[in-house]
């Protein structure tokens, strides 16, 4: 079975090859005008189709102009508020619109683990033996059985 496009295509070139090449002559008992009277009605859904799709691109080009012009007067609104001395940055109804008010903002100051761990940002390092017996850290110097 053909796709819409296909059968768009199929229908004009039979139609075009018909009229130029054999246009006195009949097949499967129509004549070439009884043909284009057979097949108007799909030509008709097409043309209509078409037309909702310009009409449906052109619905959307004017939403977004209007969701532009709304946005520009919903931000004008939001900035009202907050510069409003009765509600401000910390309302209720900044809070009411989705907004993190600054008394609930974070300070952004954060501590890596190792760090607040072992109190330093380097790991300490593993404990060695030496050849007496004792253990000391891998960094250090042995002397004897004394780590330096």
């Amino acid at each position: 079975m053909n796709g819409p496009k296909q059968t768009a295509d199929d229908l004009g070139t039979l139609t075009d090859a018909w009229t130029r090449l054999a246009p006195n002559d009949q097949f499967a008992g129509l004549t070439v005008d009884q043909f284009k009277t057979a097949i108007q009605p799909a030509l008709t859904a097409r043309d209509q189709l078409a037309q909702i799709e310009l009409d449906y691109n052109h619905q959307l080009t004017t939403r977004m102009t209007a969701d532009a012009a709304a946005n520009t007067v919903y931000k004008r609104v939001v900035y009202g508020i907050r510069s409003h001395p009765s509600y401000g940055d910390n309302s209720g109804l900044i809070r009411a619109l989705g907004y993190v008010t600054d008394m609930e903002r974070a300070s952004g100051l954060t501590r890596s683990a190792a760090s607040t761990t072992t109190g330093s940002a380097t790991p300490a390092a593993p404990a060695t033996t030496t050849q007496t017996g004792s253990t000391a850290p891998a960094n250090s110097v042995v002397i004897g059985t004394v780590a330096k």
